[in-house]
């Protein structure tokens, strides 16, 4: 006999949740073996097996697409006889830190039982009467007290035969490459990988749209099948070209949406609302919920784009799994914590790439030098101890003292959580002040060897000048900066800092000026590599990064 306590003593235990979700959960018992249909039909409709065993099994939805599955079962079983009983109820759905998941049920519904069913039954706990109204042709009816279950008053699902309840899970998929189009480099590198992807495209019969100007190919995908099938594929594409020498590669990011309303043309980048910057690329991004139904042959890795708590509407990507073909060619990713993520939308800080604060406030600006022994520190560090200490940062760093906790944190250098808040804001420390000072002692011409012979400061007004700038006082560093350009007016070390005193002050232009200019008064190498200029309108680094 199906007893359901036997599938919920087997869910491992979430001690500490990272996400609850209310929806639907969907109890099935059976004889002998259960057709496929029923298995593949639930999954098509967005419901997650969370529990199965030789003759029961439990599933969760969090839309009443679940009704639709189980009303399209019904008919079918119509025609098709066989012995299921399929009970839904309100269910919750706990996510662990480590994305393991699990369920958790109302105490009057955890120890059930049924007999062995006969034929196709459904019973809807009476919580869910209004949910089930709202899908066109469905109705209930009372099913009066049966044996084995909870005691309330259970509802019998009543599906009108004549419609066929299709599923309204469909979705489009963005393919957008890195680069501005603008770009030599990026029209050949995109062009050529762009055949590759479109020939898959007509190899599988998809249509889609190729939108010359902005570079991106979109698509429709009408079923979970071809959202599985299209996101294999383009995995399987990036692994094969950026291994074979005679195929050709070009970085891109790529989104699954939900259709819902949006229309099918060439301007939907721009409607689905997402920082197509800050996407990891060549990684499939999807919904959370989508992403559970896809663990079985991917796996998944949360995407912070903001700091709001996670949800199952939340991004997150898909990678190959680990030991298959097609296998995560070489990375490795890490939970972001939510002290390191900012708000949808918010300016990324020029020093470190953060979007929790404006570059005035960025810790990097109380950093004496660059630590390139970070890089050596981290590529010791164990892989577990690297993710539990971006993970033990939230619980250091609150959102409102953000500067003072990643001070703090860093300064401790005894743990994870010091090593992986240090690494963040090494990763762009060639254009962060600390690096600037060296570059005005360096007595080297070549940026590889720039910083092994440094000169004492040198200058009057402009040492004092960076010093304002560090500790945000803006009016007296504007002073001296126009003291020491009058004093060096073919100087470089003025224009450099008059470039960041601008950038502070949200003028990118007269910050770009600045730096051109600061690039045009070096006269070495090394004098000039730290310098942002722009190139057709965009920003190019001159730095070159050590790091990995």
């Amino acid at each position: 006999m199906p007893i359901l306590a036997k599938l919920l003593d087997n869910l491992p235990e979430i001690s500490q949740s990272r996400l609850v979700a209310s929806g639907f959960g969907v109890w099935l018992a059976w004889r002998g073996d259960l057709n496929n249909t029923v298995t593949n039909t639930l999954q098509e409709y967005g419901a997650l097996c969370v529990a199965k065993d030789t003759d029961q099994g439990l599933w969760y939805c969090n839309t009443t697409e679940v009704f639709r599955a189980i009303a399209r079962l019904q008919v079918w079983a119509r025609v098709n006889p066989m012995p299921v009983f399929c009970q839904i109820v309100p269910l919750t759905f706990l996510v662990g830190y480590d994305l393991s998941h699990s369920v958790s049920l109302s105490v009057e519904l955890d120890r059930q039982k049924v007999a062995s069913p006969t034929a196709f039954e459904v019973v809807v706990h009476p919580k869910l009467k209004d949910e089930v109204h709202t899908v066109h042709g469905l109705t209930t009816e009372s099913a009066g007290p049966m044996e084995g279950l909870a005691n309330v008053e259970w509802l019998r699902l009543v599906a009108d035969q004549g419609l066929d309840y299709e599923s309204t899970r469909r979705w489009y998929f963005i393919i957008k490459p890195l680069g501005k189009m603008s770009d030599k480099e990026s029209i050949l590198g995109w062009r050529d990988f762009s055949a590759d992807i479109i020939e898959v495209l007509q190899r599988l019969g998809l249509k889609y749209i190729s939108d010359i100007k902005e570079g991106a190919i979109l698509l429709p995908l009408d079923n979970f099948r071809l959202l599985w099938t299209f996101c294999t594929e383009m995995m399987n594409l990036i692994r094969r070209n950026k291994e074979a020498a005679d195929k050709k590669y070009w970085p891109v990011v790529m989104v699954a949406t939900p259709q819902a309303n949006l229309p099918f043309s060439s301007d939907l980048p721009r409607k689905v609302g997402l920082d197509w910057n800050r996407m990891t690329p060549d990684f499939p991004h999807v919904r959370f919920m989508d992403g559970f139904l896809l663990n079985p042959w991917f796996r998944m890795n949360e995407a912070r784009f903001g700091t709001s708590q996670i949800n199952l509407d939340s991004w997150c990507t898909l990678a190959l799994r680990d030991g298959e073909e097609g296998m995560d060619y070489g990375t490795l990713q890490v939970p972001m914590p939510n002290a390191l993520a900012g708000a949808e939308g918010a300016v990324e800080c020029f020093y470190c790439g953060l979007k929790n604060h404006p570059p005035s406030q960025c810790p990097s600006k109380r950093l004496s030098a660059p630590q390139p022994q970070i890089w050596h520190l981290l590529a010791k560090t164990n892989l577990d101890d690297l993710a539990s200490g971006f993970a033990g940062l939230d619980s250091e760093i609150s959102e409102g003292n953000f500067r003072a906790d990643i001070q703090r944190v860093m300064e401790e250098r005894k743990d994870a959580k010091s090593l992986t808040a240090r690494a963040v804001f090494e990763i762009n420390a060639s254009v962060q002040l600390r690096t600037l000072k060296l570059v005005w002692r360096s007595r080297n011409k070549e940026w590889d060897d720039g910083f092994k012979q440094l000169a004492p400061q040198e200058g009057e007004y402009i040492w004092e000048a960076l010093e304002a700038l560090e500790q945000g006082q803006m009016e007296d560093a504007e002073r001296l900066l126009k003291e020491a350009q009058a004093k060096y007016p073919r100087s470089y070390q003025p224009q450099s800092l008059w470039g960041y005193w601008y950038l502070e002050q949200g003028d990118l232009s007269q910050a770009m000026f600045h730096w051109q200019e600061a690039e045009r008064m070096s006269y070495t190498p090394c004098n000039r590599r730290p310098w942002p200029c722009s190139r057709r309108g965009s920003w190019k680094w001159r730095a070159t990064s050590r790091t990995p």
